[in-house]
């Protein structure tokens, strides 16, 4: 197994780690036990190894509720999304209409290149 790479990515984690776990009032055994991971894989996160299991990271983050993306990185910047008509062509669909006028389109993904 190889050891985690430090770099600025770990550092910047490890001190936002450190700060939901002592908001939270966690120890680091307990904070593991919610990652589900070895106490020793979490004293390496704390220390600033950049992890390399993000799924419990975000086991991590779920379980204490904490933005992921703050706590990788942290920044927190708005998802946005982009417009489903940039994504799909929106297709009449008359079979789908009934006693109450229900208009239905159905969505066909774009061809992108």
């Amino acid at each position: 197994m190889s050891k985690a790479k430090r770099n600025t990515t770990g550092a910047v984690f490890a001190a936002n780690l450190k700060k939901v776990i002592a908001d939270r009032g966690l120890t680091g055994r307990a904070a593991a036990e919610i990652a589900n991971v070895a106490p020793s894989t979490f004293s390496m996160w704390l220390s600033g190894s950049a992890p390399q299991d993000l799924e419990a990271v975000l086991r991590f983050s779920r379980g204490v509720n904490c933005d992921f993306q703050w706590l990788l990185t942290g920044k927190k910047e708005p998802v946005v999304l982009p417009d489903i008509s940039e994504l799909y062509d929106i297709v009449d669909e008359a079979n789908l209409s009934g006693l109450f006028l229900i208009s239905a389109k159905r969505l066909r993904l774009k061809n992108r290149k």
